[in-house]
């Protein structure tokens, strides 16, 4: 299986985002200012559970079936070199859109007439450009934990959980 086909795994960037800050702010507390403690604590964890909620309404993304899938159907000293064939193969793409930000980036600083918000939206997209089995991971793990935060809450059943279900229907396989 190519790398490639995994590129579009992830399409929920944003989400994940929202998720992760309000997972770090139930933490750390940084943003409580005059709120009451219990209040603030509520309000951030109504926030994740909305968040969570959104999550699950997705379906997963065919990149992460098939990362799946490719997990699911493999022995595991076969999972182990998938894993290490994947990440080869991510880090050459990663490599690749790198070095071609770097250089329009090189050519930007050239002609410094050019607007900086050109400069600021390159710099976000050299940040954004690595992809890496991990992304894989945390994004079948935000899946996961948005579905079992839903059954939880009764508020869906375990019969319709998509994660859990792709894995097993995938392992049961062959």
């Amino acid at each position: 299986m190519s790398a490639r086909r995994f590129v579009t795994a992830t399409g929920s960037g944003k989400r994940s985002e929202n998720l992760a800050e309000v997972e770090k702010e139930l933490c750390r507390m940084r943003n409580q200012g005059d709120t009451p403690l219990e209040k603030y604590k509520s309000q951030l964890k109504k926030k994740l559970m909305d968040l969570l909620v959104q999550q699950n309404k997705h379906d997963l993304t065919d990149g992460l079936i098939t990362f799946i899938t490719g997990l699911g159907l493999l022995p595991p000293m076969e999972k182990h070199y998938f894993l290490k064939w994947m990440k080869f193969d991510l880090d050459h793409i990663s490599w690749e859109n790198l070095s071609k930000l770097r250089d329009q980036y090189k050519e930007k600083c050239k002609n410094s007439n050019d607007d900086p918000k050109m400069f600021a939206e390159l710099d976000k997209l050299i940040s954004a450009s690595s992809l890496g089995v991990e992304h894989f991971m945390r994004e079948l793990g935000q899946f996961y934990e948005a579905e079992n935060a839903m059954v939880k809450k009764d508020v869906l059943f375990p019969t319709r959980e998509k994660v859990s279900i792709t894995w097993k229907e995938e392992t049961n396989k062959g």
